[in-house]
């Protein structure tokens, strides 16, 4: 049985658009992925950010993760969207969508008004509330669009900056982590 792949954009700009389906109104789009899902803890303050393309002008209603293990008081997570440059690493804040709560489980989501245009984003997740117990998330893994630095044994799966406290950063760091942990699911909704 074959695997369906997404359309390749036909852009012919230097930094070309990463393969996606085309999106469509109602439905929930996340970045691309190899293989695999499951839980994890993230470290308090820890933004994770992985790639997602966007084939052409959308505006996004829904952010959302999944809790899988509530945290104790205070927990929260926070969800945004970065620009992403040439080079395929994160630039910009687009979008700081604010927290969700982590101290119940379940899908959670927050109600923004996006526009974005046809290129490459990032979708990012940070814990936060420094609560005693950290909730633990939905997660993938093993991106199949993160730059990968050469001669690596591991696969990459996501961008990774350190010591997030409060509203995203303006600008991600210019030299992020690439890191081999778990990338929350986060997950965007097409108006």
């Amino acid at each position: 049985m074959g695997v369906n792949n997404p359309p390749i954009s036909s852009s012919s700009s230097a930094s070309a658009v990463i393969p996606s389906w085309p999106m469509k109104s109602g439905y929930y789009y996340s970045p691309n992925f190899s293989r695999g899902a499951g839980t994890a803890t993230l470290s308090q303050g820890e933004l994770r950010a992985a790639l997602i393309g966007v084939q052409s002008a959308v505006t996004v209603d829904r952010i959302a993760c999944e809790v899988t293990t509530a945290g104790t008081t205070g927990a929260v997570i926070r969800l945004g969207i970065y620009n992403v440059g040439a080079d395929g690493f994160p630039t910009t804040l687009v979008l700081d969508a604010g927290t969700v709560t982590a101290t119940t489980t379940g899908v959670k989501e927050i109600t923004v008004s996006q526009a974005l245009t046809a290129g490459n984003y990032c979708l990012a997740a940070c814990t936060q509330g420094a609560p005693a117990t950290a909730p633990q998330v939905r997660i993938h893994f093993l991106s199949s669009s993160v730059p990968q630095p050469t001669g690596s044994t591991y696969q990459r799966s996501c961008f990774t900056q350190y010591a997030v406290t409060g509203a995203l950063p303006a600008t991600y760091i210019t030299t992020p982590g690439i890191d081999t942990g778990d990338m929350p699911h986060v997950q965007v909704r097409i108006a």
